[in-house]
């Protein structure tokens, strides 16, 4: 049987009840893809507060972890079927992870909300 630890140096806040999340989450600007978020931190800019990921790319997030801990970031974990929410959210086909701009008023609800 297969097991799964988690160390406590990745730091990833799981959401269990993200209803709250997606309601906040509408009419956020936030970067929707990987590649986005590598991209503004390539140019410089450092506003990103929080990350949001879903659990259906692993091998694609094996970094980010360490990432978000070097430059200040919130992690969470959602749980699983939260792609496709994200998808219909922001009108995607693929939504794995949702970066928010410290700014963005999404980001100050999900801070708000304790999490």
């Amino acid at each position: 049987m297969k097991k799964i630890f988690h160390s406590d140096i990745h730091a990833i806040k799981t959401v269990d009840n993200p209803e709250c999340i997606y309601r906040a989450l509408k009419g956020s600007r936030a970067l929707v893809t990987y590649n986005q978020l590598m991209k503004h931190y390539e140019d410089g800019k450092r506003d990103i507060g929080a990350v949001l990921i879903t659990p259906k790319d692993d091998v694609l997030f094996l970094h980010l972890p360490l990432f978000c801990r070097h430059f200040g970031i919130d992690l969470y974990a959602l749980p699983a079927g939260a792609e496709r929410e994200l998808s219909s959210i922001f009108n995607m086909k693929y939504v794995n992870i949702v970066s928010l701009y410290k700014d963005d008023e999404s980001y100050k609800k999900l801070k708000s909300m304790g999490l």
